[in-house]
């Protein structure tokens, strides 16, 4: 490989691992490749399992890769020969191919020609359990078959797709990691917060944030977490103290009232070691009404959603795992009754699947 043409792989080998995980990234990178190597374009295809996550194209219209996957991904000489490879595979045409398959094939007589390409050079970057990479550099219409030097070229440039995305899914799969926790923390039917030492909030969910803003129980002054009603500070204090610094009681569990003379119940205990090593993180502080701690599930249900007694025992029934026949034998109703009832509950609940509604009610048991 000369000086120069090293000199531009390098840079583009660069820009590997400066962008995100995702379909849009990957074109203009793809077509800067293919500009190294005097080709009209460049694809690539991540696999995880055997379903496409990312498939992108460099240089050509976006119609392009929708074409070739609608009609030839896993059906065309390439593709077999790919699937058939070793990680770090390079091959060309002539390995595809013979001269008689390319001549009756529908990809490489039709599609290649009226897209403007010809010879391709394909590679496997990355095979592994988790993910399979395809990449190939198509060179122009009636250009020579690919040189030694353009394969040795092209896998010159594999082990850096290989890092990078290698590296991008592990990113991708910590960024999917904090949405389920960050998911999680939401769909808690009770105040959460997370606050470091000094009494800050680090962190809080939906339910935490309402509270905040209705100031019945909690609120913030000067950044810091606070009892509404001041007559029950100390005890809060001391319990949030005690959790931060990890001694005494570790924080607990007590009551306090709120400015209406409702009361609460609080839960305060001190976050894992773990995140304290990586965060200001220092205790958590769970709030809920007494009144709502107490309640089974069929109160929450008509309190929250204003089901009706028929319907929160349909619902009832759907997530103890009863079909919706063995419900309308169960209640006496006809099926058609049944169905009517549920969509009432998808309508009041908000939810529009079944698992989504047994989920729900299942965090309120």
């Amino acid at each position: 490989m000369n000086a120069r043409l090293k000199h531009r792989l390098q840079r583009v080998c660069e820009s590997f691992y400066d962008i995100g995980y995702g379909p849009d990234k990957w074109p203009p990178i793809l077509a800067s490749l293919a500009e190294c190597f005097h080709g009209v374009g460049c694809d690539l295809h991540i696999l995880r399992g055997n379903e496409e996550s990312i498939n992108c194209i460099g240089g050509q219209p976006p119609e392009v890769i929708g074409e070739y996957l609608e009609q030839f991904i896993h059906r065309e000489p390439r593709s077999l020969f790919l699937a058939r490879s070793k990680e770090g595979a390079v091959g060309t045409d002539l390995q595809f191919a013979s001269a008689e398959v390319m001549q009756r094939s529908e990809y490489y007589a039709d599609f290649l020609p009226k897209n403007g390409m010809g010879s391709c050079v394909a590679a496997v970057p990355l095979k592994s359990p988790e993910c399979v990479v395809y990449f190939g550099l198509h060179l122009p219409r009636r250009s020579p078959p690919p040189s030694i030097e353009m394969i040795r070229s092209v896998s010159f440039v594999l082990p850096h797709l290989n890092r990078s995305i290698r590296s991008q899914q592990f990113q991708s799969r910590e960024n999917w990691k904090e949405s389920l926790y960050r998911e999680a923390f939401n769909s808690l039917h009770l105040g959460a917060f997370v606050i470091c030492e000094r009494g800050t909030i680090v962190s809080m969910n939906r339910i935490g944030e309402a509270m905040i803003r209705s100031g019945k129980v909690l609120m913030v002054e000067g950044g810091v977490l606070k009892t509404a009603v001041a007559s029950e500070g100390p005890v809060f204090h001391r319990a949030v103290r005690s959790a931060c610094n990890r001694t005494e009681s570790l924080g607990g569990t007590f009551e306090i009232s709120g400015t209406n003379g409702e009361r609460f119940k609080l839960t305060i205990a001190p976050t894992p070691e773990s995140l304290r090593a990586t965060s200001p993180a220092a205790s958590f502080v769970f709030a809920a009404s007494s009144a709502t701690a107490s309640e089974d599930c069929a109160a929450i249900l008509h309190r929250n959603h204003q089901l009706s007694s028929t319907e929160t025992r349909v619902a009832l029934l759907l997530a103890d795992g009863h079909t919706l026949r063995e419900i309308a034998n169960q209640l006496h109703m006809t099926y058609e009754s049944v169905r009517s009832v549920l969509k009432m509950i998808y309508s009041k609940t908000g939810v529009g699947r079944q698992a989504a509604l047994v989920s729900m009610i299942n965090r309120y048991r």
